[in-house]
């Protein structure tokens, strides 16, 4: 669950990621939030969410990050009245730059997709925001590789949908997607399938420039895309080729000659499809619910829910996330705390909520806020932030 808090120091609001501690049951999504706020503590940068701080009570665990208002990547494109070749190039420019701030820390966000990538606020149309390092993590030094999965389908590279050894790379392919996207309003990969044909395409390296949006583009952003969807890991750009590609370098007169509104309607019909799915998923994890919840009675309702939290986290961590359109079920609408006045929040922006028939309403901490660190969901006591040993899945290559 995750809802809005607000700073006691400055009354600043912030989103709260909030997981019920059940024992066994919670074990794995307890885990995750820790994994994330160890990885997210040390980073400052304009490109990355801030992670305030972490609270764990007897029944809550709790993150405060930073509240973001701008909506995710898409969402704000697709409000925009023009669109050019050269606000495709900022928008990678400045994610490229968030990019390089973790790869330079050996840090491997391995979740990069539109859900992630959000905008500062309603006025800005470049800056952003990299967020959700759930599936993050450090590497022990230059040159060691990870194991394990992670990923959205649509976005993972193919050495994670193969579950090898991988690294810094898995980031770059999913760049090479979301710059796909974000030129020519298509997928390269995903075409509204299912998991299974996504990835067969993704292993197959099936995908092409054909279609009149990609005859406009520029031949610097082509080639750009096509050295960031390369299958063989150790050939692919790296963050610091990709900042110096002659794309990204480009003067902005030409760019800004290219106008893209056809790329603007292929990105609302792709838009549309994402929610849609979104709203589905969204449906049947609340059914879901009210079925334990009728089943168990009750008194056995919360334990109910903290199972399908705890399920939902352990699959994440475990495997590529599946979900064509780029999100994950801890993405589905969240039940705002009555405490909040209908308010929610999340650190990647929420789907079109479904109806008030298919939600139910959890229950929320009730504790008050203190300086010492407790936390309830309208105070947030942050710590300063401190550098220090971050958990690390990496091995030796």
């Amino acid at each position: 669950m995750v809802s809005l808090g607000k700073r006691i120091s400055d009354d600043a609001v912030v989103a709260v990621k909030i997981v019920t501690r059940a024992g066994e049951r919670t074990v794995g999504a307890e885990k995750a939030l820790l994994q994330e706020w160890s990885v997210m503590k040390s980073l400052v940068h304009p490109g990355i969410i801030r992670a305030y701080d972490l609270f764990i009570e007897d029944r809550f665990c709790s993150l405060a990050v930073e509240y973001i208002a701008g909506g995710d990547l898409f969402e704000r494109v697709v409000e925009k009245e023009s669109y050019t070749e050269l606000d495709a190039r900022d928008l990678t420019k400045n994610l490229l730059l968030a990019l390089k701030y973790l790869h330079d820390r050996n840090i491997v966000h391995r979740d990069i997709k539109p859900d992630n990538v959000l905008l500062m606020d309603n006025k800005d149309n470049t800056s952003l925001k990299l967020a959700d390092f759930g599936l993050a993590a450090k590497l022990n030094k230059p040159g060691d590789m990870l194991t394990g999965g992670g990923g959205t389908v649509g976005y993972a590279a193919p050495e994670l949908i193969k579950r090898v050894e991988h690294s810094k790379p898995v980031d770059m392919w999913a760049v090479g997607c979301l710059v796909f996207v974000l030129i020519s309003g298509t997928h390269p990969f995903d075409f509204g399938e299912d998991e299974k044909t996504v990835n067969a395409k993704v292993m197959r390296n099936v995908w092409s420039f054909n279609g009149d949006l990609w005859k406009e583009a520029s031949s610097d952003s082509k080639d750009l895309v096509k050295k960031m969807l390369i299958m063989d890991q150790k050939e692919r750009m790296t963050v610091d080729q990709a900042l110096a590609h002659s794309w990204i370098k480009s003067g902005g007169d030409e760019l800004k000659a290219k106008n893209m509104s056809k790329t603007l309607v292929e990105l609302k019909a792709f838009r549309a499809r994402r929610n849609f799915k979104k709203g589905v998923r969204a449906i049947m994890v609340s059914n879901m619910i009210q079925g334990l919840r009728a089943g168990a009675g009750s008194s056995r309702s919360s334990s109910a829910r903290s199972d399908v939290d705890s399920s939902s986290s352990s699959s994440r961590n475990s495997s590529i996330r599946s979900d064509a359109g780029g999100s994950s079920l801890r993405d589905a609408p969240l039940v705002p705390s009555p405490s909040l006045s209908g308010q929610h929040s999340s650190a990647v922006s929420p789907a079109p909520s479904p109806s008030k028939a298919d939600m139910t309403t959890p229950a929320a901490p009730t504790t008050s806020a203190t300086p010492s660190g407790t936390l309830s969901h309208n105070s947030v006591a942050p710590a300063p932030l401190t550098e220090g040993d971050q958990e690390t899945t990496a091995t030796k290559m």
